[in-house]
């Protein structure tokens, strides 16, 4: 998985919160327990809509607002992730780990 963009989307209008995204991701990619078990392997992240790096978590679960902001999820190393400021990567950094295209939100009142 390391440094390769892969094809995946994720329809975060059928997710409850940021434990139901990472589960998605960990089945998706077959690391269960690295991303929500004690093991915690790895770091997500997401770019929102005007490309700035955030993490995943850091801002509430707010569906009608986080499908509409989020554009692609990362997951990178923790060393990756600590060199993210708490809210937004400089865009000179090299990205991530993977890649996750998201795919445009249903307009079902999520």
């Amino acid at each position: 998985m390391v440094g390769i963009a892969v094809g995946r989307a994720v329809d975060l209008t059928r997710l409850e919160g940021y434990t139901d995204l990472l589960g998605k991701l960990e089945e998706m990619f077959g690391i269960r327990g690295e991303l929500l078990g004690d093991a915690k392997k790895w770091k997500v992240v997401y770019t929102d809509d005007e490309d700035d790096m955030m993490m995943v978590g850091d801002d509430p679960w707010q569906c009608s607002e986080f499908c509409r902001m989020a554009k692609k999820i990362y997951i990178s190393t923790f060393e990756e992730a600590k060199r993210i400021s708490p809210k937004v990567m400089p865009k000179n950094l090299p990205l991530p780990e993977a890649e996750i295209p998201l795919q445009e939100p249903a307009d079902n009142g999520c």
